[in-house]
């Protein structure tokens, strides 16, 4: 019984204080692996839509952190002839077909194949 609480006492202290939980899972990506995911999709022509006001878009961008400034990114307020036809936000144009909706980055480079 005692070896059993230690290891739940290593595990739960693991998960709160390293950020192995977050590798293991994939919640936690590097800075590095953001970098690489936004610049294969800039090369890519991959376009995310979206608008400063929709709470989505704003995840998505922090998601990306400070490699967001790679990203191909069109602001629909400011650019409403662009946006024509979507049906929401954010929207991402991967190989000429719209996704909708918060993507990790998992999906995303799935779907542009990076």
């Amino acid at each position: 019984m005692v070896t059993l609480m230690i290891i739940v006492l290593l595990v739960a202290m693991l998960y709160f204080f390293t950020d192995w939980f977050s590798m293991i899972t994939g919640y936690s990506v590097s800075e590095g692996e953001k970098t690489n995911v936004a610049q294969c999709l800039a090369s890519k022509e991959v376009v995310m839509y979206g608008t400063d006001s929709c709470k989505y878009c704003k995840k998505q961008k922090s998601l990306f952190g400070d490699s967001f400034g790679f990203i191909n990114y069109v602001e629909c307020s400011a650019n409403v002839k662009a946006c024509i036809g979507l049906e929401g936000y954010p929207a991402w144009k991967i190989n000429g077909n719209i996704f909708y909706g918060l993507k990790n980055l998992d999906e995303l480079k799935q779907l542009a194949r990076c």
